[in-house]
């Protein structure tokens, strides 16, 4: 017998496939991984971070940042630039082309998530959203 303990994690594993699948042929049609658009979409919100910072936002570990900020890197999406007060940080924002392809991305990604939120009902995604947030404890 399953206790709720146990299916949470796969219902919070469902729950993220299923919104992921609003956006993933927008991205599909653009050629980026859902990763790279998390760091396009953290950059361009945070203007620069460190890759410690970016990979706590983006909810992406070392190695696979590494691979994603490497290609974003030889694509000319982001521009690394060592920290003037500590070399050993290096410090990422996105170039020109990134904050284009943010533009360009970012109109579609918002139609989807209206979407979204057309079908699910806007007050039970605002419910969801608030509940996710407690539960990972970025409410106060």
């Amino acid at each position: 017998m399953t206790t709720q303990s146990e299916t949470l994690p796969i219902l919070l594993l469902r729950a993220r496939e299923k919104a992921i699948s609003y956006v993933r042929p927008v991205l599909a049609d653009l050629d980026l991984t859902e990763q790279q658009w998390r760091v396009i979409r953290a950059l361009f919100m945070h203007e620069a971070l460190n890759t410690q910072q970016l990979a706590e936002s983006t909810c992406i570990l070392g190695p696979s940042l590494s691979r994603i900020l490497a290609k974003l890197d030889s694509d000319g999406v982001i521009v690394r630039k060592a920290d003037a007060a500590d070399q050993r940080v290096v410090n990422i924002r996105l170039s020109a082309k990134g904050k284009r392809t943010h533009q360009r991305i970012f109109k579609s990604m918002s139609k989807q998530y209206q979407q979204f939120s057309s079908d699910m009902g806007a007050a039970k995604v605002e419910k969801l959203n608030n509940l996710l947030m407690e539960f990972v404890g970025q409410v106060d």
